[in-house]
């Protein structure tokens, strides 16, 4: 799930986004802390899907717990760690 989730240097200075868009995880997050349904962020982002969500919600827990596999993105080539 977490392969939704990209870094690029080329994109809002590398912080995590869904699939190279420029919709930040930490957006998603935000809204969701603040009352959105996944129905508002998909109507607010007609190419977001629910898996997108699920995904940055996953990134945030494992952010939060440190369990962020070090080598997530280093098969992509445009990516930073």
């Amino acid at each position: 799930m977490l392969e939704r989730i990209t870094e690029n240097s080329g994109i809002l200075d590398g912080k995590p986004v869904i699939r190279e868009r420029w919709i930040p995880v930490a957006q998603v997050i935000g809204r969701l802390a603040d009352g959105f349904s996944y129905h508002d962020l998909m109507q607010a982002h007609p190419d977001m899907t629910s898996e997108d969500i699920r995904a940055c919600l996953a990134y945030a827990y494992f952010r939060i717990t440190d369990q962020l596999p070090h080598d997530l993105f280093s098969h992509r080539s445009k990516s930073v760690e």
